[in-house]
């Protein structure tokens, strides 16, 4: 069985680097419709797969339920211990892989994630999908599930890559995507995610509301 993974950070400190355009109920809005275009997009992908959302928020893990399992953690203390908490959650269920999904990636379709698990794979695989920046892992799939300890945080992308590639007979594939590798951290994400309108919650929201200001 395949899971997916969606990690999301607590509502109350949302986006904080957004501060310069969006007030904080404009943030915590934003967190709420972003995740709710990454689960929609998990749910209706056509492979076999168990969704699990990991978050300390009520609001997030009432919607969460709606979709399948959750698991109440705090991302802000230890973001990885937390992850590597739900992985080992997926190994008792008997997951014979993880794909892990930031909540903050609205762009990914179902078509995107089908890709990932359509590949003609076997164990030991990892795909590794990075930010635009190439510096942040925005899409880790592992097969077996506990084939590395993630490591999320500055540079993750790389410290993915290193770990990878200590592995012997590793099949380590990284999947560029604009899709996935477009996370809305920075004010400049947002005004690059609006050039392109999309069909996600998370457009329609953000030109429904009025910015602070613009990259001129």
């Amino acid at each position: 069985m395949n899971f997916i993974i969606i990690p999301v950070k607590s509502l109350k400190l949302a986006k904080l680097r957004l501060s310069s355009i969006l007030n904080a109920e404009q943030r915590k809005m934003l967190c709420v419709n972003m995740f709710k275009d990454v689960i929609q997009a998990a749910s209706l992908a056509k492979k076999t797969k168990k969704i699990v959302t990991i978050s300390s928020d009520p609001s997030i893990l009432d919607i969460g339920s709606q979709f399948g399992d959750i698991i109440s953690e705090q991302l802000e203390t230890n973001i990885n211990e937390s992850i590597n908490s739900a992985i080992d959650f997926a190994m008792k269920k008997k997951s014979d892989s993880v794909l892990i999904i930031p909540g903050d990636i609205p762009l990914i379709t179902p078509i995107d994630i089908d890709q990932i698990f359509n590949y003609e794979i076997n164990p030991p695989t990892i795909i590794i999908s990075p930010s635009i920046r190439r510096n942040g892992t925005n899409l880790l799939f592992l097969m077996p599930s506990n084939i590395i300890k993630i490591e999320y945080g500055e540079d993750s992308f790389q410290k993915h890559i290193e770990k990878a590639r200590i592995i012997e007979n590793l099949n380590l594939i990284i999947y560029n995507s604009r899709n996935i590798g477009l996370d809305i951290d920075l004010p400049e994400d947002i005004f690059l995610f609006l050039k392109t309108p999309s069909q996600t919650l998370t457009y329609q929201y953000l030109t429904k509301i009025k910015l602070k200001g613009s990259l001129g």
